[in-house]
């Protein structure tokens, strides 16, 4: 697979291999559990725990505008 930047949503099982081939190649890859991930509080939860966020999200009452203006923040810096 010829990895390209963005996000994807892969099975288990591919994102091991995935995460292996871009990260040989000098790729940061974040990586969030689908399993632990049921509804809008907990997506935001697992952005937290595994991405650079500034400013950073606080509380259950973020909007979607501020989720993308604090990841690409956090990438940025």
């Amino acid at each position: 697979m010829k990895l390209k930047p963005g996000v994807y949503e892969v099975s288990p099982s591919e994102a091991e291999r995935l995460r292996a081939e871009a990260t040989a190649v000098g790729a940061t890859v974040y990586l969030l559990s689908g399993d632990e991930i049921v509804d809008r509080d907990s997506f935001f939860d697992a952005v937290r725990a595994t991405s650079p966020l500034d400013p950073p999200l606080a509380g259950y009452y973020n909007s979607w505008d501020a989720l993308s203006d604090s990841i690409w923040g956090g990438l940025e810096n």
